[in-house]
């Protein structure tokens, strides 16, 4: 009994010893990603003329020229430690005097800039883009009275909770008693609202001492109390004509009440939610981060939901299942027949796959195209089609968890490989092809099309986070140093 009981201690022992070793090597690489940021941080320091001079720029620095510089020393390499590490630091200009690093640590490897990482795409979604359009655009300062009440609106007053001077007070006198709506105006009719869905957000504080309400006509009343500070947030759908308009409306408990409030922020999107405050209209970009360009411009009528639920870093993008959140942006890497590409992504699917789609893919059309793809088995297949051969490799993921999924296409080899969660997912994929990668001119995220000509074609419920493209193999080491970086 003795012995038996030693032998599974030993057995679990060492994958415990090993674990802590892993995590012990894993947390010596992230003090080095954060030692090399700030090295590269003093170096800018003292060499201002490389920083980009236009937002979405980038320029970069190696970590071999600021250990020459003296601002870092040799990094080791924390899986073997008679390695150095080499390695870059790219510079966005995010701002107009914001700057971001972002560090590529590369141990095991001799890769000193972004033309030998080969590094032509990289959307991080850390930053919040997200366009909108404010229906209720200045309709604070346009609000008068209905039914006897007089409305007086003052500009420029004090909001000591969001330290601002830029709330307005209504004050709110008078009344012919037959109304508790003292204020209303019209934001979108209802010949025009049929089964479109808006969100109203305003703070408001009430300095008064009536209850004062919020209402969109729709459905929704808020109540704020005297003294009271509250965000306001509803959202709606119109029913169409003769039913009730979408509107801004002020309520009373009682006819003839008064009210003194103070409103800030007021905000009226065709959305299911609230987003950050725009007086008028926001666009939104997705930077490339791979210093290439591939910048990807949103459009308004398919942004998809920018979210804090992440992998790594600050954000990612919600994807919605009905084919009307997506990304689309010009691109073309030049591949040809004998290159090599490495396309890796974060993914979370909210429901069940059970239409086709291109998840992540370089295509000119969904039927001419390389990547991920959703299929109707609840697949995703990680795709690479030349003129002559379609070659895939695939597996089924659940719902809830977030996957890393890497697909490497070997021009030289002539093979293809799937990495889930850094393993490889299956054997390696071979064959002989007659002819030449199908040409490409852009980039899609959630877009429908099935790689195959296939039907049931749609979207599935999905976040996406961390999108490469590489014009090179990555190794598996760095395969699954990515991801046991991303998910830590």
């Amino acid at each position: 009994a003795v012995i038996i009981i030693l032998g599974i201690v030993t057995s679990i022992a060492v994958p415990i010893v090993l674990n802590v070793i892993s995590v012990s090597r894993m947390n010596a690489y992230v003090k080095n990603v954060e030692m090399v940021r700030k090295a590269a941080e003093g170096y800018v320091s003292k060499n201002t003329g490389i920083l980009p001079e236009l937002i979405g720029d980038t320029s970069e620095v190696s970590i071999n020229q600021l250990v020459l510089s003296g601002f870092i020393d040799e990094v080791k390499n924390p899986y073997n430690r008679s390695e150095n590490c080499s390695g870059y630091v790219v510079i966005l200009k995010n701002n107009q005097d914001k700057y971001e690093y972002i560090p590529h640590l590369k141990c095991g490897l001799n890769i000193n800039d972004s033309t030998e990482d080969n590094l032509v795409l990289h959307y991080r979604f850390d930053d919040f883009e997200e366009p909108t359009l404010n229906l209720a655009q200045n309709y604070i300062q346009m609000m008068t009275g209905r039914t006897g009440y007089n409305v007086q609106v003052i500009p420029n007053q004090r909001l000591d909770e969001y330290n601002t001077n830029n709330a307005h007070r209504i004050i709110i006198t008078g009344g012919d008693g037959n109304s508790t709506i003292p204020s209303a105006r019209t934001i979108v009719s209802n010949a025009q609202n049929e089964d479109r869905t808006f969100t109203t957000s305003v703070i408001v504080k009430n300095i008064g001492t009536k209850d004062v309400g919020i209402r969109n006509n729709i459905g929704s009343t808020t109540w704020v109390l005297p003294g009271e500070v509250k965000q306001v947030v509803q959202t709606g759908t119109g029913r169409g004509p003769g039913t009730s308009h979408y509107m801004f409306n002020i309520g009373l408990r009682q006819a003839n009440d008064e009210a003194d409030f103070l409103l800030y922020q007021l905000m009226s999107e065709e959305k299911t939610y609230n987003t950050p405050y725009t007086d008028d209209t926001r666009s939104g970009m997705v930077v490339d981060y791979s210093g290439n360009g591939n910048h990807a411009e949103l459009q308004l009528n398919s942004t998809p939901r920018w979210i804090s639920d992440s992998i790594t870093g600050r954000g990612a993008y919600e994807f919605k299942d009905n084919n009307s959140s997506f990304i689309m942006t010009g691109f073309n890497p030049g591949y040809s027949a004998n290159d090599s590409f490495t396309f890796a992504m974060w993914v979370k699917f909210k429901s069940p796959i059970e239409f086709q789609s291109r998840l992540f893919s370089v295509d000119r059309s969904y039927s001419q195209s390389h990547g991920f793809y959703t299929e109707t088995g609840g697949n995703v297949a990680f795709v690479v089609r030349t003129d002559t051969h379609i070659i895939s490799r695939r597996f089924q993921p659940v719902v809830n968890t977030w996957y890393n999924i890497v697909g490497v296409y070997d021009g030289s080899l002539k093979s293809m490989k799937l990495y889930v969660n850094g393993e490889q997912k299956g054997a390696t994929v071979t064959y002989s092809p007659s002819g030449v990668l199908l040409s490409n001119t852009q980039i899609v995220l959630n877009r429908t099309g099935a790689w195959s000509g296939g039907h049931n074609q749609g979207n599935t419920h999905s976040y996406i986070d961390q999108v490469r493209i590489y014009n090179r193999v990555l190794l598996e080491e760095e395969i699954k140093l990515i991801y046991e970086y991303s998910k830590r």
